[in-house]
């Protein structure tokens, strides 16, 4: 049967490596869009196992989900909301939830009065991504709303940097701001926690860990940058399909959409049931929307294809390149110097955020 095997020893061994370099206590495992992937509750029961005790969610029903399952830690929610039903569903669940606005603070104080307690809030800062947040100039206003009310205790303040992995120079000045508010509101008496590193920055920048780290992608082993191979990080998981059919393909024959792959010799051609439609060479968030995307798209397959690399299985130890166009729910690998027969395993690394129709495994 195919799957998406989710390798445990790696999962372990990443949690263990950003534990020791950022301090466990610090940070918040962020579990979002179904624990990335690898199932809410048995990713976050894996990871409560390994020590970690803070988890950030950006739904309700994740937080619910959580504490109705027996975590007792602190839930930050990662998106701010003023919708009642939701800011009831947050507080019922002892989550802190995120405030991004004036009205959003009215909000989560009024719902905690209805509700008869304190509720408890991070408020968050606009750094350039523009979908929430206080302005950075609004020093006395974060000042006067960090002081709470009888209903709402603000613990923290934070941030989201747009661009992390880019330019340099770019995130530190959107540091050093983020940095002189925070400095402004503690001077006013606030002695809340302040984070603005997530996996990209918190990898790159040591001095951005600052109070916490927020870290999804770095305990996949997914990310940008060298930073997370130099310490040792590894993706967690992968398809494991089944070889299908092994067939063979006479030179100059074609493969697949477009007949974009002819053989230039006698070849052994392996099908697997899992194409696009699985999740299998696929990407989100990569559509080009400014010059420099457009032109890194253009770049990108002509430097892979001048350098020889194609997307490539592993098949009895052997790498198997991909040939021809990934199918809606078809693959075919070159598996003329592996060895194999119908019914091998072939190994193929996938975003778990993207994995579709396949059943997930902890092994």
């Amino acid at each position: 049967m195919d799957a998406y095997v989710i390798d445990s020893a790696a999962l372990r061994s990443n949690v263990e490596l950003c534990s020791r370099e950022m301090g466990r206590e610090n940070i918040y495992a962020v579990v979002k869009d179904d624990g990335y992937g690898l199932g809410l509750l048995e990713y976050s029961r894996f990871l409560r196992a390994c020590g970690l005790k803070r988890f950030a969610v950006t739904e309700p029903r994740e937080a619910e989900t959580l504490r109705l399952d027996g975590f007792g830690g602190e839930i930050l929610m990662l998106r701010a909301t003023s919708d009642p039903q939701e800011l009831k569903q947050l507080v019922h669940a002892g989550t802190v939830c995120t405030v991004g606005s004036v009205r959003g603070y009215t909000a989560l104080t009024d719902t905690a009065r209805m509700l008869g307690c304190r509720a408890e809030a991070h408020l968050y800062m606009d750094c350039g991504m523009g979908r929430e947040g206080f302005s950075l100039r609004e020093r006395e206003r974060l000042a006067a709303l960090c002081r709470g009310n009888d209903s709402l205790f603000v613990s923290g303040l934070y941030t989201h940097f747009p661009n992390a992995a880019g330019p340099e120079r770019s995130t530190r000045r959107r540091f050093a701001a983020f940095m002189q508010t925070v400095g402004a509101v503690r001077a006013s008496g606030w002695t809340g926690i302040a984070h603005c590193a997530a996996s990209v920055a918190a990898l790159r920048f040591t001095d951005m860990r600052l109070d916490a780290v927020r870290l999804g992608s770095a305990l996949l082993g997914r990310t940008e940058g060298p930073e997370g191979r130099e310490l040792g990080l590894r993706p967690v998981g992968y398809i494991d399909a089944q070889i299908a059919a092994i067939r063979p393909v006479a030179a100059g024959q074609t493969l697949g959409y477009g007949s974009v792959w002819r053989a230039r010799e006698d070849r052994q051609v392996a099908v697997l049931n899992v194409g696009y439609y699985h999740g299998f060479d696929t990407d989100h968030g990569s559509e080009p929307v400014c010059p420099g995307d457009y032109l890194r798209a253009l770049v990108r397959p002509v430097r892979a294809l001048l350098r020889g690399r194609r997307p490539a299985a592993l098949v009895r130890g052997r790498q198997a390149p991909v040939l021809g166009r990934v199918a809606m729910q078809n693959t075919m690998l070159d598996v003329t110097d592996c060895g194999c027969t119908v019914g091998d395993r072939a190994i193929l690394l996938c975003n778990p955020l993207m994995v579709r129709h396949l059943p997930r495994e902890f092994i």
